[in-house]
């Protein structure tokens, strides 16, 4: 899903009337739980493996009020703690002017991989395929998940940030496996897709 502005989206799933689409995206996180619903006139859908992505853009002065009211107990349900992924903007400076044409070569390489991606599905919804880290890679893993939970817990983090940093079990594998698909691997997480993400 992709929102351009997702301070209305979050605004909404604060209100009553959303919660039951709340509960949803919690869920939809892991996306190891079913989801059932019912459309009037559809009849009622039900999705195995419900899992989605969001993304989009927020402006910090919205998203900083959102983030101490976690911090103060309202609405610290781990909805905020599932959007892993947040790049901050650096403070301009002021803007330079530039007229450069579109890079072409960009362009064709990002075509290619979601081409690559499309051509070859990685099983089906009823026979996913599993991919798992290679012996190296997963011994990488192991050491960086065994410091990173002694660094959480012996450090001195608000609850709300460590939920937010126990997500990254899941945040670390997904970005490797990115990483792997995208320079063609179809079969094991191997390396450097995991030190570039560990990065």
């Amino acid at each position: 899903m992709v929102r351009d502005e997702l301070s209305g989206f979050l605004a909404n799933l604060e209100r009553r009337e959303y919660q039951t689409d709340r509960s949803f995206y919690l869920t939809a996180f892991n996306g190891k739980k079913s989801y059932t619903y019912d459309r009037i006139g559809r009849g009622t859908i039900f999705i195995p493996n419900a899992t989605i992505s969001i993304i989009g853009g927020i402006q910090p002065s919205r998203i900083i009020p959102i983030i101490q009211a976690i911090h103060h107990g309202t609405n610290n349900d781990g909805l905020l703690q599932r959007f892993q992924m947040l790049v901050w903007p650096d403070e301009r400076q002021g803007r330079l002017w530039v007229d450069r044409p579109p890079n072409q070569k960009a362009w064709e390489s990002y075509q290619r991989i979601f081409r690559s991606l499309y051509d070859k599905p990685l099983g089906s919804p009823k026979h996913p395929i599993t991919i798992r880290f290679s012996t190296e890679a997963q011994e990488m893993f192991r050491e960086w998940w065994e410091n990173f939970q002694r660094t959480i817990k012996g450090g001195h983090f608000s609850s709300s940030l460590q939920a937010h940093l126990l997500k990254m079990n899941k945040t670390i594998p997904t970005l490797a496996l990115i990483f792997e698909l995208v320079e063609g691997g179809r079969f094991e997480i191997g390396l450097p897709s995991l030190p570039m993400t560990l990065c």
